[in-house]
């Protein structure tokens, strides 16, 4: 008993872990082991000798179906038979499991390589033992195939094992790098391809060699790899060498060489250049669309793509061509083998850039663009490690992405020798997060797409497109990559010469596109296009022909075009006419020295507009006095009512006096033009000289007077000037306060600035007034109207300087505005609001490190600058020492600690012998920040030079700003960049670089410490658009349309822009956004209301939000009112639809039999797609109307049965009637006989109609009552005897009967009546002759029937039909009964004639875009306007409604484009215009809204709109007023002596305070960080957002911690059962351990 409950136990038990065990393997449905594939069965084996020829097919392909028919396939190749093709037709075993016959390789040498196509068909080659030793050295290549050159081989798997021993390090071959290789497939790749194909067998490496060259397909890749798959893991177990080692392929090599859509899944171990893809890449290959998820292990020089990506190739030509490695991803590990530390490994590429010390002057410069890893190492031991690039020596890299590590301390390249290194876009280490979101997929293209949901395989992480497709579809894919590969050949690159360029281009181009093809319709579209694009291009011969052409036309118009302007220009000088042949002979030499025709046509039309111009300067000079005369006057009266003192007075009267000589002189009208230019900024130049009334002389000081809040109120130079001695001077009044009451002049003199051996603590607001004349050329340590500036809220506002600062090598800093500005700490920020400089600025011998100058501040620290712009020139020469760093910016030199700059923009020129930038020259400070900014100023640096940053040398925030400004436009420098000099990772977002015609080859950053980069090239048109604005408005409405040209029409702060010059702006734009001439009269006149509505409400706005949002307002209003095109499109829509309503249910179809139902079915399908192409009301009702005369013609089933029956009965009731009177003739009895017959066959339905049948009663009695009657002779039995037997002799009717037939019709004609009547079967004569006329008549009905299909060359087959036809008798002809095709036939080939040139229209639409609207209707209207005959015989009609189809798909898209493009500038009423586009995007299809081009736009604007609600940067930073003096002057001066009014007193030294500074200048240089917070207090805006944390936030945050505690408890679950899963594995091993020792011989194998 007890037994038995053990027994029953162990039974529950064993169930529980079954369920458990089926549960788990439910939920986790990975096969462990995925990597080992295991045959069911071994059937017939290869014994490793015997040899059988395999079966061929009609084409010649032979049909191997064991493996001794492929060892005879091999054999054969082998002999020198390398083309023959093959096709597997079973599995192939070429071992048993415990045999080890080595494989004798497919072209086992480069002498016998195989060529031919050999196709796998899915079979899979098992237990394969391919291996390779030195002692065989004449077999050096392993694999399925040893080497192919030329072959096609697809669809094949192998399992088993790879050998690669090849041992030759030292030996012959051992420098070698193509000597020797191994893979799955092929050993070696020399050309030709491998597509779809998938290796499992596992490669082991042994033997010391310089080049290992092993791959999991191919050893050595000089062709094409496509789609291919490896599960079989690489490993060696020797420590040394063994370069090239790769999951696709050991080593990628030349120019024709690429690995495409390939993906590794398999560890890949080895020395060094060891690749997931490839071990090297060299020689101007690549690899494209491919992935890697096998861990990467080697001593050096890995990389999760790619080991090494190195030499530049070279084509047949001797053309150039650099490797690549594009759209690829890495999700493997990656680990050090050997005693190495892991030195050159990156995510995507070990190492890249030249691999020899010879490259080094002329670097190769592969690309890697386009990538993302997750790869994390795990240990820091070596530097040369990355994200994605682990060391980079020469090269290009961008729009890459890493997995950043939770210290940061993994960068995207982690070392270079900084020689010949490009940086082509973003390079960033991103969160997990960020690499999984929607924009990545925007960031790296349309080659890749979002993982779904329960794709565990990348685990959210972004994928190929093409590994979600499907297999039909990939094959497809492969075919036309084949198709464009077949362009790059040494034959088209003779045969295209100097235009062989633009077929690698256009090759590179629709590849890449293919990346991107989800289904079958893109894919033709884009072949489609490529081919047609491709035929474009001419060839060598012919493009030298058609140039040479276009040359020679090209110069005969210019030299007409010269001819008919000295005609129509009679009175032309000699001189001028020498001019022209001049222009024309200059052109002449341009248009020789082109390249293509396409320039040649636009240097005609250069040189057209040069001689326009030159008449147009010709006819000016004929009113040349007149212009000069007009001249002179201007020049005479120009500021001559101004009196100035006599000195200048006189220097003007010079000015001019020059001015006027140079006019008198000129020769031409433009050069009187220039010299009044000339002559009046002169004048402009002196007078800006002149002190003006109030300007200070140098030397007074004049106190100012003081407010009631105790704030000096300056009015004049000496009162500012006294202001500046106070405070330098006098104990205890740095901290006053002042104000501008009216613009005042420092007349040029020497100024001391406010704060110079003391730093200044007060406040000063200019009150919107300038300063202008100041002047500076000797000052010590600090250069500007301001010097040192420090104080706890302190506030510098509303203030405006012109003038000159010069600045020698004591000068540290020097600013426009201020020196250098240290705030007390970042919660009591120093504040600089307003400010404007248009101050010259040079400083040169600069000796102080860290030192820097701008255009507002020369230094900043725990300062706030809002609202401010620089427009002058801010120059530093060169240092006067060696070894230090400084820097130049346009609003700020060195930015500190805790400064924030937003709002303000630079205009003026920067250059620097270091480090310069448009906004800040360099960011050394920690916690700094820069938003809403721009520059356009003109940029130039020696060593850091950017657009925006010259160098950002620690993590700031920088976002929302751009650059239009050139970097460097003469000048090289070491690190240019179009944003940054210089860069260092921190949190960047939103800035745009201006894509500069003369700054092409400019990066949008010059050097990375730890190569990353951000930021994004914007063509002219993009920084145009409403998106770059919304997108800059992200952190908050500071950007406004440039209206009035300011910034030419790029983006422009709304505080640049007076609100009356913004309103004339927005009423033009809104007076011009639609024409007349697209709406009727009634909705014209309501547009024309809504614009004066718009316009009335813009001028009654009083601030530009407000404007803003009643031109976004008004426009959305206007694009609400429907267009003619738009009400056309809507009636005939509803027409369209009611049509189709109504065809759809006009008859009960469940009444009519198949048959009939499915021609109405096909006239309801006709009907609707003929009612949608219709371009009318008319076509809409015709349409419809021929579809329901069409249904009408249809009979239901009930109507077809009974006349069906009726019809049959009629044509009994024919025969019947045919009887008539019974007397005893033979026609009487054989009509009886036929009618009886035909009445026996009928259904008892079909009897019960026969109206007549009682007469054939009748005549049957009768007929019997005659026989019996009648007494026949025996002559007339004899004859009647004799005839039967002749119709007996006709038996069976063939062609050949017809004189049997002829005879006994003959015989029995001359019967008499009465002999005729004794014929026992007339009746089979008269069958025979219906037999045979029948025969004759399916002879032709037979050549009917070949005519087939009706085509343009089918009249030969229609006509002998026809003549067959009528060759026929008249009882023959009747039995024709298809007779009416041949009629058909040549009616149709009639209207084929017609269709033909609508069928040509179709074909002519080609690709269809938004333009080809008139095309396609125009064929529409020709097809509809055919008969519906003719229309049938449109073979091309699929064509025609395909391109309806895809234009009305171009149309949605271009509707919802449209829709996002009028959203324009975001303001508060932009709400229902953002919901409405989004729901027009939301109703697209996925396809259609992957071609929707603006998304971003939308997205941006949605953004933008979302910040106006929480805006990030604060765009009114002016206070109401500054705060008062703490105390009076007097009482300052009680402890100073007298500062009243005088002449300038002597100043007091710096002191302690100046050294001070010294010391805090020392550790605030370049790059360096500042930590001089005091009380580690937030900044008030950021407190300000922490408080502001709502309760929904904090709901969200609670809910997000449940998830993750949901996820807690469901892994931990996870965990207990696959716990007990591995306790239930380990247990039936056992068990089955126990079962095998009991088991006697019986085996299973797998």
């Amino acid at each position: 008993m007890r037994e038995k409950n053990k027994k029953s136990q162990k039974r529950v038990l064993a169930r529980i872990l079954a369920l458990i065990l089926i549960f788990t393997m439910s939920v986790t449905p990975i096969s462990p082991f995925l990597s080992e594939v295991q045959a069911a069965s071994v059937e017939n084996p290869w014994d490793g000798k015997t040899m059988t020829v395999p079966d061929l097919d009609e084409y010649g392909t032979y049909l191997i179906r064991t493996g001794a028919e492929l060892a005879w396939f091999a054999a054969e190749v082998n002999r020198g038979n390398g083309e023959i093709n093959g096709r597997l037709e079973n599995y192939i075993y070429l071992n048993n499991y415990n045999t080890n016959h080595n494989w004798m390789m497919i072209g086992d040498t480069e002498e016998n390589p195989y060529k031919g196509n050999f196709d796998g068909n899915g079979q899979k080659v098992v237990y394969m033992r391919a291996e390779i030793t030195q002692k065989d050295p004449e077999h050096r290549y392993a694999g399925l195939f040893g080497v192919i050159d030329g072959g096609n081989v697809k669809n094949v798997t192998v399992l088993g094992k790879v050998l690669q021993n090849y041992g030759n390090y030292g030996l012959i071959g051992g420098s070698d790098e193509l000597y020797v290789g191994s893979g799955g497939i092929a050993g070696y790749l020399k050309s030709g391809q491998i597509t779809n194909c998938t290796n499992y067998a596992r490669t082991t490496m042994d033997g010391e060699a310089m080049y290992r060259n092993s791959g999991g397909i191919v050893g050595i890749c000089k062709g094409i790899v496509m789609r291919c798959t490896n599960e079989g893991k690489l490993s060696t177990i020797i420590g040394f060498a063994q370069n090239h080692v790769g999951g696709i392929a050991g080593l990628v090599y030349g120019a024709n060489a690429q690995v495409t859509n390939c993906m590794n899944s398999a560890t890949v171990q080895g020395y060094i250049c060891v690749g997931g893809i490839a071990g090297a890449v060299k020689g101007g290959s690549e690899i494209n669309a491919s992935c890697n998820y096998g861990t990467i292990k080697a001593n050096s020089t890995a990389g999760g793509i790619a080991g090494r990506v190195s030499t530049t190739g070279l084509y047949t030509d001797g053309t150039e061509k650099e490797c690549a490695v594009r759209n690829v991803y890495s999700l493997g590990d990656m680990a050090t083998y050997g005693t190495g530390t892991g030195a050159q490994m990156g995510g995507i590429v070990g190492e890249a850039g030249y691999d020899n010390w010879t490259q080094e002057k002329l670097p190769p410069r592969p690309v890697i663009e386009n990538a993302y890893s997750t790869v994390q190492f795990s240990n820091n031991m070596n530097s040369r490690r990355g994200g994605i690039i682990g060391y980079l020596i020469s090269g290009a890299y961008g729009t890459v992405y890493g997995l950043a590590t939770p210290d940061k301390g993994l960068n995207p390249v982690g070392a270079t020798s900084d020689r010949g290194i490009q940086i082509l876009g973003e390079a960033l280490m991103l969160t997990e997060a960020e690499l999984k979101s929607a924009g990545m997929i925007e960031k790296l293209g349309n080659g890749f797409t979002m993982a779904d949901t329960y794709d565990i395989q990348n685990n959210g992480y972004p994928k190929l497109v093409w590994q979600g497709l499907p297999s039909a579809l990939l094959s497809a894919i492969d075919d036309s990559l084949m198709e464009l590969n077949g362009w790059l050949t040494a034959a088209n690159r003779k045969k295209y010469g100097k235009n062989y360029p633009r077929i690698e281009k256009l090759v590179k181009d629709y590849k890449d596109k293919l990346g991107a093809v989800i289904n079958q319709e893109e894919l033709d579209t884009v072949m489609e296009e490529a081919r047609g694009k491709l035929k474009e291009v001419k060839p060598g011969i012919d493009a030298d022909n058609e140039l040479m052409e276009a040359i020679d036309n090209s110069i005969i118009a210019l030299e007409n075009y010269r001819s008919r302007l000295i005609d129509k220009h009679p009175d032309l000088t000699e001189g001028q006419k020498q001019n022209l042949d001049s222009v024309v002979s200059d052109y002449r030499k341009k248009m020789n020295a082109a390249e293509t025709p396409e320039e040649v046509r636009l240097l005609l039309r250069d040189g057209r507009d040069t001689l326009d111009a030159r008449i147009a300067g010709f006819e000016a000079d004929k009113r040349l006095e007149e212009l000069r005369a007009d001249a002179i006057q201007q020049m005479t009266d120009y500021r001559a009512d101004e009196s100035y003192d006599s000195l200048w007075m006189f220097k003007i009267r010079l000015a001019r006096e020059k001015a006027l000589e140079v006019i008198t002189q000129a020769k031409t009208a433009a050069e009187v033009t220039s010299g009044l230019a000339e002559g009046q900024n002169s004048i402009d130049a002196v007078i800006d000289q002149i002190p003006e009334a109030g300007a200070w002389d140098g030397k007074t000081l004049t106190e100012p007077a003081v407010s009631e809040r105790g704030i000096y109120q300056i009015t004049s130079g000496s009162e500012l000037a006294w202001f500046a001695n106070q405070v330098n001077t006098v104990q205890d009044a740095e901290g006053i306060s002042g104000e501008l009451c009216n613009d005042i002049s420092l007349g040029f003199k020497n100024w001391k600035p406010i704060g110079n051996t003391k730093a200044y603590t007060g406040s000063f607001d200019g009150k919107g007034y300038q300063i202008r004349g100041l002047f500076i050329e000797r000052a010590d340590i600090y250069s500007g109207l301001f010097g040192q500036l420090r104080g706890k809220n302190q506030v510098i506002q509303n203030l405006s300087v012109s003038g000159t600062i010069q600045a020698d090598g004591k000068v540290d800093y020097a600013g426009g505005v201020a020196a250098y500005v240290y705030g007390a700490d970042s919660a009591n920020q120093s504040q600089m609001i307003n400010c404007h400089s248009s101050v010259s600025i040079r400083q040169d011998q600069i000796k102080a490190l860290g030192g820097g100058s701008g255009g507002i501040v020369g230094y900043a620290a725990n300062v706030a600058v809002s609202n401010c712009s620089n427009t002058g020139s801010v120059v530093i020469g060169p240092a006067g020492k060696g070894g230090i760093s400084y820097a130049a910016g346009g609003l700020i030199g060195q930015i500190g600690p805790s400064v924030r700059l937003q709002t303000s923009y630079n205009a003026g020129t920067v250059q620097s012998s270091h480090t310069a930038g448009g906004l800040a020259g360099a960011v050394g400070g920690r916690g700094s920040e820069i938003y809403s900014s721009y520059n356009c100023g003109e940029i130039s640096a020696k060593y850091n030079s950017g657009g925006l940053v010259g160098g950002a040398f620690t993590g700031s925030s920088i976002k929302w700003c751009y650059t239009s400004g050139s970097v460097n436009l003469n000048e090289s420098g070491l690190k240019a960049g179009a944003i940054f000099g210089d860069f260092n990772p921190g949190d960047y977002e939103v800035l745009y670089a201006l894509k500069r015609s003369d700054s092409q080859k400019i990066d949008l950053v010059g050097g990375s410490e730890d190569f990353s980069a951000s930021g994004r090239f914007l063509e002219s048109d993009a920084l145009h658009s409403d998106d770059a604005l919304n997108a800059l408005n992200g952190g908050g409405s500071c950007f406004i349309r440039d209206y009035l040209e300011y910034q030419n029409g790029y983006p422009i702060l709304s505080w640049q822009i007076t609100v009356d010059d913004f309103r004339t702006g927005a009423v033009s734009a809104l007076q011009n956004y639609k024409k007349a001439e697209d709406y009727s009269g009634e909705n014209w006149s309501i547009i024309q209301q809504l614009i004066e509505e718009g316009t009335a409400q813009i001028q009654e706005a009083e601030d530009i939000e407000t404007i803003n949002a009643a031109l976004t307002q008004a426009r959305n209003m206007i694009d609400e009112v429907e267009t003619k095109a738009e009400s056309n499109d809507r009636e005939l829509q509803a027409a369209k639809d009611n049509a189709i309503y109504e065809i759809e249910h006009y008859v009960d179809l469940s009444e009519y039999r198949d048959e009939e139902k499915t021609k109405i079915l096909k006239y309801i399908e006709e009907a609707r797609k003929y009612i949608l192409m219709s371009l009318d009301l008319e076509e809409v009702t015709r349409h419809l109307n021929e579809a329901k005369a069409n249904i009408d013609y249809e009979e239901t089933a009930w109507e077809h049965e009974y006349n069906e029956n009726r019809k049959a009965a009629e044509e009994v009731e024919t025969y019947i009637g045919e009887i008539g009177e019974v007397i005893y003739i033979p026609y009487v009895k054989t009509s009886i006989q036929t009618a009886r017959s035909a009445y026996d066959k009928l259904t008892d339905r079909q009897k019960e109609l026969v109206t007549n049948v009682q007469v054939l009663l009748d005549a049957e009695a009768e007929w019997e009552k005659l026989e019996e009657e009648y007494e026949a002779t025996e002559m007339d039995k004899e004859m009647a005897a004799i005839v039967d037997e002749l119709i007996e002799a006709i038996g069976e009717v063939t062609a050949d009967s017809k004189e049997a037939i002829d005879a006994a019709r003959n015989a029995f004609d001359a019967l008499t009546e009465n002999q005729k009547v004794l014929v026992s079967y007339p009746g089979k004569l008269t069958e025979a002759e219906a037999a045979y006329n029948k025969l004759c008549a399916s002879v032709v009905a037979g050549m009917i029937a070949a005519i087939g299909d009706i085509t343009m060359d089918k009249w030969d087959v229609i006509a002998e039909a026809q003549r067959a036809y009528d060759e026929l008798t008249d009882d023959q002809k009747a039995l024709v009964n298809d007779y009416p095709v041949l009629q058909n036939a040549i009616a149709t080939y009639q209207n084929l004639t017609v269709a033909q040139n609508v069928i040509e229209m179709i074909e002519a639409i080609g690709d269809v875009t938004l333009e080809s609207r008139n095309v396609i209707m125009a064929a529409i209207s020709a097809y509809n306007g055919l008969s519906g005959a003719q229309q049938e015989l449109v073979h091309n009609y699929d064509m025609l409604e395909a391109a309806t189809i895809l234009y009305e798909s171009l149309s949605a898209i271009q509707q919802v484009i449209k829709m996002i493009d009028q959203i324009g500038t975001v303001s508060q009423t932009s709400g229902p215009q953002l919901e409405a586009a989004r729901s027009a995007y939301n109703n697209l299809t996925p396809d259609e809204q992957r071609r929707i081009t603006n998304l971003s736009v939308l997205e941006n604007a949605e953004a933008a709109f979302a910040a106006l609600e929480t805006p990030e940067v604060d765009n009114n930073d002016t206070p109401e007023e500054i705060p008062t003096n703490d105390k009076t002057l007097q009482e300052a001066n009680k402890n100073n002596g007298d500062g009243g009014s005088g002449t300038e007193n002597g100043e007091t030294s710096g002191g302690e305070e100046d050294k001070e500074n010294k010391e805090e200048t020392a550790e605030a240089g370049v790059g360096e960080d500042d930590n001089d917070d005091q009380d580690g207090g937030l900044p008030s805006w950021l407190e300000d957002e922490l408080d502001g944390t709502n309760t929904e936030e904090t709901a969200n945050l609670a809910a997000e911690q449940k998830k993750t505690a949901a996820r807690k408890r469901f892994l931990l679950v996870l965990g207990i059962i696959l716990a007990v899963c591995m306790v239930t594995t380990g247990t039936f091993a056992v068990a089955l351990r126990k079962s095998a020792h009991k088991r006697k011989e019986k085996r299973v194998h797998f």
